[in-house]
């Protein structure tokens, strides 16, 4: 299992900051605006002609865009050390997705034109900066791959296990989702129906993978999540 996620630095190293070198991250961190934001505060709108990124230092942002049937969407869950906006920057493009803070958040905006001189700058943050944009496609395109092949228990354990490093807290011998996740969000996060997660989460609770409280889930057995995400675990059938 990966390592139970941080709310602060030193950032891991599967994030943006946390694969810079010190000199880099130092860099790019002056060249921009720190700010505190408070719950449930849009960071970047959908649509937006905005081109500036936002590096999360502290605290936790959901990534969400608009469905056809106007439904809020849950892409990903982003936390410290991660970047968002990146797109938008890199393509001059509208912004594809809305970031929201979850609980209060502390980020570093950096404009556009400070941002390109600092890559051009810094060529070894400019290959890492690809590195997590590739990172992020090959997770939307598995994700996708999962809605077509795989039951609804095993994509819920999957993200829950994708969650552990970004946002997990130990709590007794397991470790809990340190955001408020409803159960349609979570079914948008799938690719499914909201009795679909309702009755993936009975079947992980009833075999003492996980707890859930409101808004609220605890994993208390990751072996055996990881188990399950990877077809491993015997006893959950497809979904009919």
């Amino acid at each position: 299992m990966g390592s139970v996620g941080r709310g602060d630095g030193p950032w891991a190293a599967t994030t943006f900051l946390g694969r810079l070198d010190d000199r880099d991250r130092r860099d790019l961190l002056a060249a921009g605006v720190r700010r505190s934001f408070p719950p449930g505060r849009r960071l970047l709108a959908e649509g937006d002609d905005s081109r500036h990124i936002e590096l999360i230092e502290r605290g936790f942002v959901k990534i969400t865009t608009v469905s056809a049937d106007l439904a809020d969407v849950v892409l990903a869950i982003r936390g410290p050390g991660d970047i968002v906006g990146e797109l938008a920057a890199i393509s001059g493009n509208q912004r594809s997705a809305t970031a929201t803070t979850c609980g209060r958040v502390v980020s570093v905006a950096v404009r556009r034109l400070e941002f390109e001189a600092f890559l051009a700058a810094h060529p070894a943050a400019a290959a890492r900066l690809t590195q997590a944009v590739g990172e992020k496609l090959l997770w939307a395109n598995r994700r996708r791959s999962d809605f077509a092949g795989c039951p609804a228990t095993v994509r819920v354990a999957r993200v829950l296990f994708e969650l552990i490093p970004i946002c997990g807290r130990p709590h007794g011998d397991g470790v809990r989702i340190g955001i408020s996740l409803t159960q349609p969000e979570l079914a948008s996060m799938i690719g499914g129906k909201e009795s679909t997660v309702h009755k993936a989460l009975r079947e992980l609770r009833a075999a003492g993978i996980i707890a859930t409280g409101y808004s609220e889930i605890t994993v208390i057995d990751p072996g055996q999540l990881d188990k399950l995400r990877n077809f491993e675990e015997p006893g959950f059938p497809p979904d009919p």
